[in-house]
């Protein structure tokens, strides 16, 4: 998201990406692709929706390459088609956007069918779809830090802030009980972490239950 806010600052700034300025490079190609995509998506005849279908064809393969959870991150773009799809104005729905998605209901959809006498169920999901969703309980688990924070943020104070962000963003879905757990350490082949979250030792200690 910091990389993605600095080409967008960038392309504000220079009033667009000259094709020029990109003919040469390591990146050429990617570039390329990048400006034809937001050339499509910038056109003033394009719903919302429609926009944000070029930003999802664009980043498609760009996800599947990367995120082994790529899947359920294009669900996350469906469901940002869905909720832009109420909105006529592109400058309300990223201003209300960036609070909060305005709908509160559309988690609902992914629900499935069941017996409403069986016990409700246990809903598993990333804080990036939980945001604008609420429960009564919920639980955070792995707060260790070098994974909440990632340790990839943790030498950039812009992604430690949006890593900030997050962990708020995931606090906050609970109405009643939120529980954070933590293993007592998590190894693999370049890491040894068992230090609670930094955000956790942030957090006055009359402010929780630890146990």
């Amino acid at each position: 998201m910091v990389t993605a806010r600095r080409i967008i600052e960038k392309i504000i700034t220079e009033k667009g990406i000259e094709t020029e300025a990109i003919q040469k490079g390591i990146f050429a190609e990617a570039l390329k692709r990048l400006t034809a995509m937001i050339n499509k998506a910038k056109d003033s005849s394009v719903t919302i929706p429609g926009k944000i279908e070029f930003i999802k064809e664009y980043y498609a393969p760009l996800l599947q390459a990367r995120e082994y959870d790529y899947q359920i991150r294009l669900l996350d773009i469906n469901v940002l088609i869905d909720l832009s799809s109420k909105y006529d104005s592109l400058e309300k729905f990223l201003t209300e956007f960036a609070l909060d998605p305005p709908s509160r209901n559309f988690g609902t959809k992914t629900v499935p069918l069941i017996d409403e006498s069986e016990d409700k169920p246990l809903t598993v999901t990333t804080i990036h779809s939980a945001k604008g969703l609420e429960w009564y309980s919920v639980i955070i688990p792995h707060a260790l830090d070098g994974l909440i924070p990632s340790v990839r943020a943790l030498n950039n104070i812009e992604e430690l802030e949006e890593e900030r962000r997050l962990f708020y963003v995931a606090c906050s879905r609970a109405k009643q009980d939120l529980l954070i757990t933590m293993p007592s350490y998590v190894a693999s082949y370049n890491a040894f972490l068992s230090y609670p979250s930094r955000f956790l030792v942030e957090i006055s200690r009359d402010k929780f239950n630890y146990q």
